[in-house]
């Protein structure tokens, strides 16, 4: 990506989080073995609190900084300033996550989710729970 504004999304684009199984990744870091290991000393990241000033502030800054040099390596995403790194711990925080990036400031109404069964119920709990106004459940898969 060139930095400059981000790409623009199809109306009728569609995230597919059905399937997040990391060990599609264990033939890779078996390969690389031991040069993939990482100490953390026991110290380290005892507060929940990495970075209180950033939007994400249970991350490391260590680690966003690394997560950006391999983007930038890479060279498949944006990670200038005024770009945020999200991470999460399951599928539910990143569905989240993309839910909100993928959602236009002050828009007119929600954007419309389908998931398979069970998440449908999540995905009500969360935006009753936390008041989300920028996503509305459509329906579970099977009801399709």
């Amino acid at each position: 990506m060139d930095g400059g504004a981000p790409p623009a999304i199809a109306p009728d684009a569609v995230i597919n989080l059905e399937l997040g199984d990391p060990t599609m990744y264990e033939a890779f870091w078996r390969e690389v073995g031991e040069r993939s290991a990482v100490v953390i000393p026991g110290w380290s990241g005892m507060s929940y609190f990495s970075n209180a000033q950033s939007l994400c502030w249970y991350l490391d800054p260590e680690f966003e900084r690394e997560v950006r040099l391999v983007h930038r390596l890479v060279g498949n995403t944006a990670v200038d300033d005024g770009y945020h790194l999200v991470v999460g711990t399951g599928a539910t925080q990143l569905f989240q996550a993309a839910m909100y990036a993928l959602s236009p400031p002050g828009a007119e109404r929600p954007v419309g989710v389908v998931s398979p069964a069970p998440y449908y119920s999540v995905i009500k709990i969360k935006r009753s729970k936390c008041k989300f106004n920028y996503i509305r459940g459509v329906g579970c898969l099977t009801w399709l």
